[in-house]
């Protein structure tokens, strides 16, 4: 049986889901010793997430247009 520590330090193969998926499968006294964990889990993949990237090119755009007004 794998503990938390090495699902965690050997993720590469899988994605955030997986590695948590495994864990609450594989390890099931877990959510027993860590009962806040699922639930901060739960917060995180249902949270949206923006990309930084995406964020700063539409202010770009923005700033552009805005220049383009005053002009």
């Amino acid at each position: 049986m794998a503990t938390v520590r090495y699902h965690l330090t050997n993720y590469k193969n899988l994605n955030f889901l997986e590695v948590w998926q495994h864990i609450f499968l594989d390890l099931s006294t877990f959510k027993e010793i860590y009962p806040e964990t699922p639930k901060l889990i739960s917060i995180l993949i249902n949270c949206p997430l923006t990309n930084a990237q995406e964020v700063s090119s539409e202010f770009k755009l923005r700033n552009l247009i805005k220049v383009a007004i005053e002009n």
